[in-house]
Formats: C-alpha cells, sequence, structure tokens
C-alpha cells in the first residue's frame, strides 16, 4: 500500500477540511483530521484553522463572488470552487497574507490537484477580482433588503428576515455585522491552582501574548495565535480553560456568597465550575 505523503502547507490543509465538509463532515472534525495527516507545524495549522473557519462562514459571500466572476458557474468543478472560496476569503478577509500570495498558493493548488486548464481560469479569475478590487469592493449586492444583508453578511435569508421582522431593518443590520467581528479566545484562570500573571508569563515564554480583561481579574485575552490550545503550558494542569470573557463576567455579577447555593443549568460535565 503507498505511503501517504504529507501535506505541508496551510492552504492544503485547509482544503483537505472544505473537501470532507462538503462530503457531509462535521467542521472540526474534519479540520482535525486533516491537520494531523498533513504533519504541519503549529503555524501552518492556525492559517488553516483560519481559513476554514472563514469559509465556512463567509460561504454565501464567497459563493456570490464566485458567481459574479465566473462566465458559466453552474459547470465549475467543486475542488476549483473550494480553490477560489479559500483564496478570495484571504484577500477579503486577512490583512497578513499579501493577495499575491493567496493568488500564487491557489493556483498551486489547482496544479497539485490535476485541474489543468482550471488553475489559469482560476488564475484569471482572482486577477479580474483584484483589478476591480482597485475601485471598491466589487461585491454586487441585489436590490431587495433581506438579500442585500444575505450576501452583504453570509447570512441564510431566513434568519435575516426572521431578524428584520422582529428587531427591524437598521438593527437587523447592526446584528449581521456585530455576528461577523472576529471571536476572541479568552482564558480563565484557576485561580486555586494559579495566579493570572503567572499564566500570562508562562504563555509569554511560549510565544504567546495575552492581555487582562477589564473588570475580570481571572480573565486573560489571547492576542497572538496560539497554536494547539492543548499544548499550551498550563493546560493539562487545569490552571485555566477557555471561557469567553462575557461568560466569565456572569459569576462575578451574580456575587454568589458563603452559604448561598448555585444553579449552574448549562454546567454539562462541570469541567469549568472551579
Amino acid at each position: 500500500m503507498p505511503t501517504r505523503t504529507p501535506v505541508r502547507n496551510a492552504r492544503s490543509v485547509a482544503l483537505s477540511a472544505l473537501e470532507a465538509i462538503d462530503g457531509g463532515a462535521y467542521t472540526a472534525i474534519a479540520l482535525e483530521r486533516a491537520q494531523h495527516e498533513s504533519g504541519v507545524p503549529v503555524v501552518e495549522r492556525a492559517l488553516a484553522t483560519e481559513i476554514v473557519y472563514g469559509v465556512t462562514h463567509r460561504r454565501l459571500t464567497l459563493d456570490r463572488l464566485i458567481d459574479q466572476f465566473a462566465l458559466k458557474p453552474a459547470r465549475l468543478h467543486p475542488l476549483a470552487r473550494n480553490i477560489l472560496r479559500l483564496a478570495l476569503y484571504q484577500i477579503r478577509n486577512l490583512d497578513h497574507v499579501p493577495p499575491s500570495a493567496a493568488v500564487n498558493t491557489a493556483v498551486g493548488l489547482a496544479r497539485q490537484k490535476r485541474l489543468g486548464k482550471l488553475a489559469d481560469f482560476i488564475n484569471g479569475l482572482l486577477r479580474t477580482y483584484l483589478r476591480a478590487a482597485e475601485q471598491g469592493d466589487p461585491l454586487e449586492l441585489p436590490s431587495g433588503a433581506v438579500e442585500r444583508l444575505s450576501v452583504q453578511h453570509s447570512f441564510p435569508p431566513w434568519l435575516v428576515e426572521l431578524w428584520r421582522t422582529e428587531i427591524g431593518e437598521d438593527e437587523a443590520a447592526e446584528l449581521c455585522e456585530w455576528f461577523n467581528h472576529p471571536a476572541h479566545l479568552d482564558l480563565r484562570v484557576n485561580l486555586r491552582s494559579a495566579s493570572t500573571e503567572a499564566v500570562r508569563q508562562a504563555l509569554v515564554d511560549r510565544g504567546v501574548e495575552s492581555r487582562t480583561v477589564e473588570g475580570i481579574p481571572q480573565s486573560l485575552r489571547l492576542t497572538s495565535p496560539p497554536g494547539a490550545i492543548e499544548r499550551l503550558p498550563g493546560f493539562e494542569a487545569g490552571h485555566w480553560v477557555i471561557q469567553e470573557a462575557g461568560a466569565q463576567l456572569v459569576g462575578w455579577l451574580v456575587d454568589p456568597r458563603p452559604g448561598e447555593r448555585v444553579i449552574d443549568c448549562c454546567a454539562a460535565p462541570g469541567g469549568k465550575t472551579t
């Protein structure tokens, strides 16, 4: 049986995961499997993760752009569409990736996958997009309010319609924008076993930057790519858990006192109950 040749870059890992997702796999499982099989370093894993989740979230918008620039979008090979999705996502949403790198790696993926002339098609479409983008965002938006918000922010029309009905068009637009803000990655330090400063310094020693969150003494917000979370110092020892700062704030707002009984209805296994 031939030995699998490991894939060695983030875009190839992302493409493998996107193919699996199209086949019905869960995003997290598809990504983990693709990363495990590739053997890519931590930095490449971080970029692959960013691309996969970004493409998945922005898929509706990306597909609209592809259909807009492709002459015969209905006949586009599924693999070529995924390559275009990941390239356009990088160009539109990742400031740290030069557009030329996004284009060149996309063409390289097409050739690696033996897509033949589609490599030239991908190159041409992306460069046409870049030229159009010099005059502003090339994305053409529908005239209808629901369809416009759906395409612009990549939310399904039924959800946009629901928000528009319940809170009005202006607030629905604001909600779409808010949900598209990049999510923070926050740690809650277990003050019974470690101090916030000790955890912060351990992360610095590993090359991961963080900052405290105002009003929440035990919270650290990661401000640089952390790589594999389970490999960070303090994870296995239970010195911290992943918990969004807003969820941490609840404990301070409740302000429980000795002898009081508090029921956490969303504790699941209770791994964060410390």
